[in-house]
Formats: structure tokens, sequence, C-alpha cells
């Protein structure tokens, strides 16, 4: 029996199998100091006969793992980085989906199901990424109301107490209808990494933003007038009342919203004060995997 009993587990690298590893510590025989030529030599035949020395690209299949194996270690290096084309590139993208497709995956048991269902998980994590959205699986951190009142009623007790206050509108509804004159009743804890900053929590409703934006997510928006490309805000339209979007072209006057679903077209609003709400930052879904207690 093998002393590393993952030592043929492909993942699973043993001293053995780690080219990193000096040559004795893999069993190869030790280098000769002159010390004794014959006990050195006697030492290195036992040796030999224990482990023999391994060849590391002599098999094709084992070269064939290691090759995959440091492609993992390299593309989980990668993904590390926040501006990893990972996350941006929609040729490394599609081969992630055409990878996903492969008879090795279907051999696990992936099925159609599995594999849009992985493929819109990889697209909801490239879109966070290059939105700048954090994404959680989840329950918001909802808590009742310190105060109960509108958001300007509650903004000042809010802060105190590192929270948000919550509103129950739904992101992309209420046409005629103001967010600050909502009442508040529920308050979300801010996580303590976050920027300073005023904050609301918002219930988003609609399917334009999907996958990264879904009916039912709680977003945190920071508030504020301050607009940027490639970013997420919630921002009112003069027909479609409040919407959750990603800034597309910013002009001098105007600002391009667009959808991640493609099936909405593109909408302008006016760039003037009162129109943004404030830019996305996090987002809660709760996991329908996950097991509560």
């Amino acid at each position: 029996m093998s002393k590393h009993p993952n030592k043929d587990r492909p993942g699973s690298p043993t001293p053995d199998d780690d080219p990193t590893t000096p040559a004795a510590g893999r069993g190869a025989p030790a280098p000769d100091d002159g010390s004794d030529g014959e006990a050195n030599e006697a030492a290195h035949s036992r040796t030999n006969r224990a482990a023999p020395a391994v060849t590391l690209r002599s098999d094709p299949v084992r070269a064939a793992w290691e090759d995959d194996y440091l492609v993992q270690l390299a593309a989980r290096a990668e993904m590390r980085r926040p501006d990893s084309p990972f996350y941006t590139d929609p040729a490394l993208i599609a081969w992630i989906d055409r990878e996903s497709r492969t008879p090795e995956r279907a051999a696990l048991g992936w099925d159609a199901a599995k594999v849009a269902q992985v493929a819109e998980r990889v697209r909801e994590r490239a879109d966070a990424a290059r939105l700048r959205v954090a994404v959680l699986s989840t329950c918001a951190p909802l808590r009742a109301a310190g105060v109960v009142g509108t958001v300007p009623q509650v903004r000042e007790a809010a802060i105190a107490a590192h929270c948000a206050p919550a509103i129950a509108l739904a992101a992309a509804a209420g046409v005629g209808r103001a967010l600050w004159d909502e009442p508040c009743d529920q308050w979300l804890e801010l996580p303590p990494e976050l920027d300073a900053g005023e904050y609301l929590a918002l219930r988003v409703s609609g399917d334009s933003m999907a996958p990264l934006f879904r009916t039912g997510d709680t977003i945190l928006v920071r508030l504020g007038q301050r607009v940027e490309r490639d970013t997420v805000i919630v921002a009112r339209h003069a027909d479609d009342g409040y919407m959750v979007k990603r800034v597309g072209r910013v002009g001098r006057t105007s600002i391009e919203l667009t959808s991640l679903n493609e099936a909405f077209p593109p909408v302008t609003i006016p760039r003037d004060a009162g129109t943004v709400v404030g830019t996305v930052v996090m987002r809660w879904r709760e996991d329908p995997g996950a097991k509560t207690t």
C-alpha cells in the first residue's frame, strides 16, 4: 500500500509528485559527499530498490495530468485578480461554456440543465467583477428599524447604527412615487468593511439585469449623483419609474442605461439632479441550495 493514499488521484499532489521538491526529498539518491564511497553506493542501491526515481514526463497520461493541474493552478491565480480578462473576455467565457459541454462533463452527470446553471454562474461572476458589485449568496441582514419613518426622517439614526434604511418599494416599479416618501420600518446592517457613506437598501423587481440581479434580490445603493461607465445605478425614468441599469455612454446632458438581458433595449435619461439615486455596490440573494437551521 502506498504511503501516500492520494498519490494517484488528480488534484492531490504528494511530495513524490511535486517537481519543485528537491530530488533527495522525492526518494532519489542523495548526492555523494565523498565521505564513504562504498557506503554511499550501498545506500544508493537500497534507495533505488525502495523508491525508484520517477521520470516525470515519461508517462503520457501522467504528463497530461500534470499539464492540466498546472493550468488549473494558473487559472485560479488569474481569477484572483479583479482586472483579470477572465471576467471580461467573451472568447474566454465562450470557451468555458464549450468546455462545460464536453463528454468528460457529461460523464460526470452534467445534463443540459446543469450546463446551463454553471454557464449562468460564470456569467454572473463575470458581470459582478466587471460592474464592481459584491455578490453574497445569503439572506440580507435586515433588522427592525430603530426609528420608523421616511428615509429623510430616519437617516441620521440609521447612520449612527451603521445601517441603511430598507425600502419595500421595488426598484423597478412605482411610477410617480418617490423613494424618499416611502415608510421605512426595516434597516439593513452594513458590513464593517464597507466604505464610509450614505446607503439605501432596495428590493429588485424584474429580470432585465439577469443573471446578476433577479426579482427578490436585495441591493445596497451608495447614494450620490456620481455616474461612471460600467457601473450599475438606480435611476428614475420619467415613464418607467425607478430602475436598476448598467451605465453605458455618459454625455454632458444625458446618460445611456443598458440591461444585461439583451431582450431589453437601452434607455436614455437626462443627466440632472434628482434623476440618479446612487450606485449599486452589493447584492444579496439567498442560495436555494443552502440549508437552514
